[in-house]
Order: structure tokens, then C-alpha cells, then sequence
């Protein structure tokens, strides 16, 4: 059984390992000065250059301190889905990386850039390896470099693509040094480092190595254990590394310098975990069936543990700016759960069965693709903790 689910959940380490990734911006801390206020009259929606209209029937059930107050807003697509959700650093942009199949429509185009205010896409690019048939090509992770000048994407055939972020051009002279560099090997997860000079990558050799974007060549920083889950931080310092002994998945954490263990996390017995950083490094949450665990990754202490109703739901994500952390269930309810007080979380109840999620860089949009092809932007509105107490209900 545990060999079936190893190689299950081997082809679907890449399309979760994303969820670490679609987190950008300033460190997730337990300073933040802001809270939400329980107040949900004010949700309304509106379609992509149409009358405001209801998206779908959605309900909201609020906690203590945290709802979305504000305007849901709907951008919709001729697509199949949304793979992975990501937010440009200013939060001007939203890129959707989409699948690609047989029952695409022929004007699809698996990365789609979308302007955030207008709710209008301003870029589309169909990244094929054939034109007269679809291949598994769609994307599965996305990335930004920490200077926010490029873009990375990693599709489900396993190729690398390298984008100028402004104009989302492709670098064919970097993306060929790199295609040369692998010698025919496949990529299984990326990410950048904390400079922004160096490439991170899983390869399938189950080797981590740094593609240097000026010289232009790999080095060799670690070697992992056939079938490991890998995923980078954000921040680009540290990497979570969880291999098998027998049953149990050890998880792990290694410096991104030197390649050597920093921390050990915790065991888990016959479960395929995926672990997802906040965008600063300094937490991580490891879902499993039951539970949500986020711990410091300095201290290596748990933060909290909070409850989940299913397994199906894979997009977990850290508010990059604000104590916030989003999840899926898979069962149709999106749970927004506020990490100073987790006791009960705000839920959005949905007629789709599975979302991927990311906020913005400033923590004040979420946002969740689902399997239809739309991609919904709810709006949180902020207010003090003053003002929190006084309209407590």
C-alpha cells in the first residue's frame, strides 16, 4: 500500500510542491497590528467587464477577529482549471498557470497574466511542445525571482521556462544553457536563491543543484534519497527535505549555503507530507489527513495545530504580510484560519470541489482557481484592533 501511494503522490509532488511558492513578499510575523471584523453584508461580485452579478452561491461563516469584508470579484477563462495561483511582488499582478489536455479549448493558454485592478489579462502564452497535439505541458509551479524581474515556470512535462517579467518574453539564451546543463534529466521542483543568482533545482536524479544564471553552469549542492519530497523556501535559505525510512517520512531542513541538516521537524508514519513554507521562512505547516501542523522552523517548536475534514484539498498558503493562513479541504469549504487566535476559523463554502489558493503580497486579497476555469478574488478589508473591540459582536 505504501509503495502504491509512493509512487501516487511522486507524480503529484510537483503539482503541491507549488503551494510553497505561491506566497511572495514581506515575512509572515506575529506583530501585525490589524485584525477583521465580523461583517460579511458586504459581499458582493462582479464578472470580468460585466455588471456586477453573483459568482456562485457562496456562504460565509465568520470567527471572532477575521472575515472577508469587501467585493468578490470573478475572472473568467476558456480553460479546463488553475493549476497554481501567483501574485507579482507589487500585487499588480496575478498569474495563472493552467493545464493543458485534450479537452482544452484550442485558444487556451496555459500562463495567463491577469491585472489585478482592471480584472483584465494582459499577457497569454501558449507554451506547447507540439502544435498539432496537447502534451502534459501545463504548468505546475511558478516562481519570481527576488528582485521580481523574473519568472520561472516548471510545467508537467518536467521543462524549465525562463520569463521576463515585464513583458513575460521568453529567455531562450539562459533557458537553453539551462536545457543543456540537465543532460536530457527532468526538474521535479524549483526555486531561488535568497540573492537571486542561483536556480534551485530537484532533478530526477534526486540531486538539488544550483544553476548559476551568470556563469551560466550547475553545481551539485546535495544528494537526496530516491523518491524524496523537496521543497524550497521562499526566502531562499532553507530547503525541506522529507525521505523515507521504511514507512515512516522523516522531515527535514537544509541550508541552502552549505547543503548540510539545519533542523529535523517530525516523523510520519505511511503519509506522503508536503510541507509548505511562509514566504519568510520562518514557518512551516505540514498537512496531514487530520490536521494542519505549522511550526517554527527556528525553534523547531509546534505553533499551532489545526483541524482539517479531508485529504482531497492540497493548496495550503501563508498571507505573506498578515497572521493568516488559507486551506482547502477539497469538500468544497475554504477555511481562512487566523494564526493569533485559530480557534475558529472564517469558511467559504463553495459549489466547487477543490481550489487553489494565494494572497497578495500585502494579505489584503485571496484568491482561489478552481476546476471550472475561474478564479475568484475576495477582498479583505482591514480595521484596527480598537475598532474590532468596539463593534464586537
Amino acid at each position: 500500500m505504501r509503495k502504491e501511494n509512493r509512487m501516487l503522490w511522486k507524480y503529484k509532488r510537483v503539482l503541491a510542491s507549488l503551494v510553497a511558492f505561491v506566497v511572495v513578499g514581506a515575512g509572515l510575523g506575529f506583530i501585525y497590528s490589524r485584525a477583521y471584523q465580523p461583517n460579511a453584508a458586504s459581499l458582493q461580485s462582479t464578472s470580468l467587464g460585466k455588471p456586477a452579478t453573483h459568482v456562485e452561491e457562496q456562504r460565509i461563516t465568520s470567527s471572532p477577529g477575521l472575515i472577508i469584508q469587501g467585493e468578490a470579484y470573478k475572472i473568467t477563462s476558456p480553460s479546463t482549471g488553475a493549476n497554481v495561483l501567483l501574485f507579482s511582488p507589487d500585487g499588480k499582478n496575478l498569474l495563472v498557470g493552467r493545464p493543458s489536455s485534450s479537452k482544452a479549448p484550442v485558444d487556451s493558454q496555459v500562463l495567463e497574466v491577469w491585472d489585478v485592478q482592471t480584472r483584465r489579462k494582459k499577457f497569454g502564452r501558449d507554451i506547447r511542445e507540439s502544435q498539432t497535439t496537447w502534451l502534459p505541458d501545463g504548468i505546475s509551479q511558478i516562481i519570481y525571482s527576488p528582485d521580481g524581474k523574473t519568472v520561472v515556470t516548471l510545467h508537467l512535462n518536467d521543462k524549465v521556462h525562463i520569463w521576463d517579467s515585464k513583458h513575460f518574453k521568453e529567455n531562450h539564451v539562459i533557458g537553453q544553457a539551462l536545457k543543456s546543463s540537465l543532460q536530457g534529466h527532468s526538474i521535479a521542483a524549483i526555486g531561488f536563491s535568497a540573492d537571486g543568482k542561483l536556480l534551485l533545482y530537484l532533478d530526477d536524479t534526486s540531486q538539488i543543484v544550483k544553476f548559476d544564471f551568470k556563469s551560466r553552469k550547475p553545481e551539485v549542492l546535495m544528494d537526496v534519497a530516491p523518491e524524496s519530497i523537496v521543497v524550497f523556501s521562499p526566502a531562499g535559505s532553507s530547503i525541506a527535505v522529507g525521505s523515507w525510512s521504511g514507512s515512516t517520512l522523516n522531515l527535514k531542513l537544509f541550508s541552502v549555503t552549505t547543503g548540510r541538516q539545519t533542523r529535523f521537524i517530525s516523523s510520519y508514519n505511511n503519509e506522503p507530507v508536503i510541507p509548505i513554507f511562509s514566504a519568510d521562512g520562518a514557518l512551516l505547516v505540514v498537512p496531514t489527513p487530520d490536521v494542519l501542523q505549522v511550526w517554527d522552523t527556528t525553534t523547531v517548536g509546534p505553533v499551532t495545530t489545526l483541524p482539517r475534514s479531508g485529504w482531497a484539498g492540497e493548496s495550503v498558503t501563508f498571507s505573506p504580510s498578515m497572521p493568516l493562513l488559507a486551506s482547502d479541504d477539497g469538500d468544497g469549504e475554504i477555511h481562512i484560519w487566523n494564526l493569533q487566535s485559530p480557534n475558529q476559523p472564517m469558511t467559504i463554502v463553495t459549489d466547487n470541489t477543490e481550489a487553489k489558493l494565494a494572497f497578495s503580497p500585502d494579505g489584503r486579497i485571496l484568491a482561489g482557481g478552481f476546476e471550472n476555469g475561474v478564479v475568484t478574488l475576495w477582498k479583505l478589508k482591514p480595521l484596527k484592533f480598537a475598532d474590532q473591540k468596539r463593534n464586537k459582536p
